[in-house]
């Protein structure tokens, strides 16, 4: 099965360019669910709770500087 290209985009210095494949996305989204399973008590296992803990994600890293 061939590879898919998702997203291709500049980093943020702008000096490269990052290609994110479908099979890296898919990997990520599992690790990320994986872990709000993992932090959160077995009754907040739910499409609600987990879509209210992406949200304020969001608003996490749209307001907090990511240093890697």
């Amino acid at each position: 099965m061939p590879v898919q290209i998702i997203k291709t985009y500049e980093n943020t210095l702008g000096t490269d360019q990052v290609t994110l494949t479908e099979i890296t996305v898919n990997e990520t989204c599992r690790n990320v669910i994986e872990t709000m399973k993992k932090g959160l008590p077995e009754e907040a296992h739910s499409i609600e709770a987990f879509e209210y803990i992406l949200s304020k994600t969001k608003e996490k890293l749209r307001t907090t500087p990511v240093k890697l």
